[in-house]
């Protein structure tokens, strides 16, 4: 047995502070499940997931030309990684040159850093939609070349959406 009221304590100081602790894992179920400051602070971050949304970055190929239909390459990263981490693991210089890269990033917090993916999400596939709406009228995007690529639940996501 852990020293349950400090975690508790300790909680709620980062959850005031804006910290996320990836509370609304089921792990955290077996020692908190009855514990009702536990289950306080799970629905603050419940709170905050559901008034977070699917987020995007775009990276324009070197030399991009509006005229010029271009791929596209969806990127999303892995649980407990964000669109700055999934930026620094895909990159090449096929990608630098010739692709309209868009990095995706979950809207579910993993921690105050982290993000995870939730396979079969309504909220996930909606806003991704409109972003996928977004891009194929903002960009002159190559219709016969749109990749979906991911790490790990990223990966996962991508099957999600296939």
């Amino acid at each position: 047995a852990g020293n349950f009221s400090k975690a508790i304590e300790i909680w709620k100081s980062g959850l005031e502070k804006g910290y996320f602790y990836g509370l609304n894992d089921k792990a955290w179920e077996k020692d908190y499940k009855d514990n009702s400051d536990f289950a306080i602070h799970m629905e603050i971050e419940k709170n905050r997931d559901n008034a977070s949304h699917v987020e995007y970055e775009v990276v324009l190929p070197t030399n991009y030309n509006s005229k010029n239909p271009y791929p596209i390459l969806f990127i999303f990263h892995g649980n407990t990684r964000n669109i700055k981490k999934a930026k620094k693991s895909w990159t090449s210089q096929m990608m630098n040159d010739k692709y309209i890269s868009i990095f995706v990033q979950s809207y579910a917090h993993w921690s105050s850093v982290g993000y995870c993916w939730i396979s079969n999400d309504d909220k996930t596939k909606n806003e991704f939609k409109e972003i996928y709406d977004n891009i194929m009228t903002t960009y002159q995007v190559d219709t016969n070349k749109i990749v979906f690529a991911g790490m790990s639940a990223g990966g996962k996501i991508v099957l999600d959406f296939a």
